[in-house]
């Protein structure tokens, strides 16, 4: 497979090591569907452009690894909070991540606002990743 097959691994695989992590809501994959009253994560790979890092063909990929939180409105904020400070802690506590060859380094994880509906309370992490590749 490829770097970009291998980011995306990397950064999967870390965020399903989590312990007692609730049903995550895989990209691309159809086989959760959410439901009001179930805490769910959903994660989005957001590359951003690639370019060249040096004269021997060297590719320098950097992106945005969103991880929305889905918790359950009459639970309160609190669940939600535990959810996010989770990941946080998970992404924040590593500099590299490792998945074949490719070697993808964790730059800065941030947290987002929350916001509270009639059914929903949602936040979101974003990791901020760089990787080089030939």
């Amino acid at each position: 497979m490829g770097v970009f097959f291998d980011i995306e691994s990397a950064l999967e695989k870390k965020l399903d090591s989590i312990p007692n992590h609730p049903k995550i809501q895989w990209e691309n994959d159809d086989s959760y569907k959410p439901m009001i009253g179930t805490t769910y994560w959903r994660p989005t790979n957001l590359p951003f452009r690639s370019e060249l890092a040096s004269t021997g063909a060297l590719q320098k990929h950097t992106g945005m690894y969103q991880i929305d939180v889905f918790s359950p409105a009459n639970k309160g904020q609190g669940a939600l909070m535990d959810d996010l400070d989770a990941i946080y802690t998970e992404f924040n506590t590593v500099l590299s991540l490792y998945v074949n060859e490719t070697r993808v380094d964790i730059l800065s994880v941030g947290r987002g606002r929350t916001l509270q509906d009639d059914s929903w309370c949602r936040g979101f992490i974003e990791i901020s990743y760089m990787c080089y590749s030939h």
